[in-house]
């Protein structure tokens, strides 16, 4: 898949450095969220190209089965996601994003952020869901955060009154509108999301499959 191959060829092996610019981390996921929140232009490329060579494809003849990913057409997939920065102000300033997929009923994300506001995590992890839609190939997704300022800024109900979420805000939305998805707020204590971070914020986030 060409979204995939943006990782490759835009990380260095084994410093993890970004080829793009001069950013570097220890961390391969920190380096793969810098390039999807700096660098959008390449998944935007890849995604396109991507769509070109599926519309010029020849039609397949064999006899349609069910979907790649084993979900009944038609059926909506729920995201719920979260995002958390601690620390604030201080040289231990951290932030980390979790996303949880309805159809394994488990988190799939959990990433390290480099050093963000809190509300540009909260984009971050709602950015990173839709973009696993779209790598997936979704046709309907729910999306469910308990920030209502992303929310309501991504429905268009609230103004942006930060510049630097301007860009997120127009990602996020982008990503949903292609995706013929929907996002709605939910209350912390119902997003599974939420709920995880909150269990397991003292510690490094873990490899997920």
């Amino acid at each position: 898949m060409k979204i995939e191959r943006v990782y490759t060829d835009w990380i260095e092996p084994r410093s993890y450095g970004c080829k793009r610019c001069d950013y570097q981390s220890t961390n391969r996921k920190v380096v793969e969220q810098h390039l999807r929140l700096e660098h959008r232009e390449l998944f935007d490329e890849a995604a396109w190209q991507e769509r070109v060579e599926q519309t010029s494809a020849p039609a397949a003849t064999a006899t349609p089965g069910p979907p790649a990913n084993g979900m009944r057409a038609g059926r909506e997939v729920i995201f719920y996601t979260d995002a958390g920065t601690w620390d604030n102000g201080t040289k231990k300033q951290r932030s980390r994003l979790a996303v949880w997929d309805s159809r394994n009923a488990a988190i799939v994300l959990d990433e390290e952020l480099p050093g963000t506001t809190n509300n540009e995590a909260e984009y971050a992890a709602i950015i990173a869901a839709l973009e696993r839609a779209r790598e997936d190939g979704l046709a309907q997704v729910l999306v469910r955060s308990d920030s209502q300022l992303c929310v309501n800024q991504i429905k268009g109900q609230w103004q942006i009154k930060e510049e630097r979420l301007r860009p997120l805000r127009d990602r996020a939305a982008r990503l949903l509108k292609a995706s013929g998805g929907r996002i709605e707020w939910v209350p912390r204590e119902a997003n599974h999301a939420g709920i995880y971070l909150e269990k397991t914020k003292d510690r490094r986030p873990r490899p997920l499959p």
